[in-house]
């Protein structure tokens, strides 16, 4: 008994060395990681702050050098290589106002790659995370230019698979599709942005999704009248696609959510019109 417990009591010993040194080699390599991300900091030239600072990451894995590296990246306009330092930056933390910043500065990407629909979905999951002021604001900004003319088919494509794919985000998009006044008819203008949205379901790589259309409308009007005018301008939606494009009727749900979930608050006309929307998600199950 006592043989056994001596070798029990070597063996734990043993574990607690290795799991000792590990822990000090890590401590070392942040310590190491800390200096060259300082030293990156200071550094002026942009292609010596980003050599630094990848040799930080490679020592220690952690958000601001991963932020710092996609500015630096921004800076040098290598928007590919900040993308991934963003995400990196994303995969180190499930701080919110920290996942804001990253969605920010992702957003602040695509606008000067004029990616304005992919800047818009980002800007929307930073304040998502968190509501900075000026995140609203530049929501503001490029929703009314969305109103302006149609989503195209590619991007309606893009920002239900883009950010999907690597930062975990919900497959999502507002698509303005105008309606006569009070009515779940759609005019000549929102019949061209349901031809975009049509095109971009139809996509092969959509073939075993299944979409939902949800219906807003802005906060005037009675709540009942509202919802079910939502209700009616998504089912509207789906008739359109379906008989257009020859969608499976069963890839497309709708729902109707009034004037409950309203982007912006409401003061303006302009205001009222940015509410009026349908949105659409990809769904997660599959369609039979």
């Amino acid at each position: 008994m006592k043989i056994q417990i001596i070798k029990i009591s070597i063996i734990l010993m043993g574990i607690y060395i290795i799991i000792t040194g590990m822990i000090n080699n890590a401590n070392a390599a942040c310590e190491k990681a800390e200096i060259l991300y300082e030293q990156a900091l200071d550094q002026e030239n942009i292609a010596q702050r980003i050599d630094l600072l990848n040799e930080s990451l490679k020592e220690c894995r952690n958000f601001d050098a991963f932020y710092e590296l996609a500015m630096a990246y921004e800076a040098d306009k290598n928007y590919k290589l900040a993308e991934e330092a963003l995400l990196g930056a994303a995969n180190t933390t499930e701080n919110n106002k920290a996942l804001a910043k990253v969605f920010a500065r992702l957003g602040a990407i695509y606008e000067q790659m004029n990616k304005k629909t992919q800047a818009l979905n980002c800007f929307r999951e930073s304040y998502k995370r968190f509501p900075y002021p000026q995140i609203l604001q530049k929501m503001k900004i490029l929703t009314s230019l969305q109103m302006g003319e149609p989503v195209s088919a590619d991007d309606i494509k893009k920002s239900l698979i883009g950010l999907s794919k690597g930062f975990g985000v919900e497959p999502v998009i507002d698509i303005y599709i105008n309606f006569e006044t009070n009515k779940a008819e759609l005019s000549i203008k929102g019949r061209k942005q349901a031809d975009h949205l049509g095109i971009a379901l139809a996509d092969p790589v959509f073939k075993n999704q299944t979409f939902i259309l949800i219906g807003h409308t802005d906060s005037r009007g009675r709540d009942e009248y509202n919802q079910e005018l939502s209700e009616k301008r998504a089912d509207s939606v789906k008739t359109y696609l379906v008989s257009r494009f020859q969608l499976n009727p069963r890839q497309i749900k709708t729902q109707g959510k009034g004037e409950s979930e309203p982007r912006f608050p409401e003061h303006t006309e302009h205001d009222y019109a940015l509410n009026r929307r349908v949105e659409v998600r990809l769904a997660d199950n599959k369609t039979p």
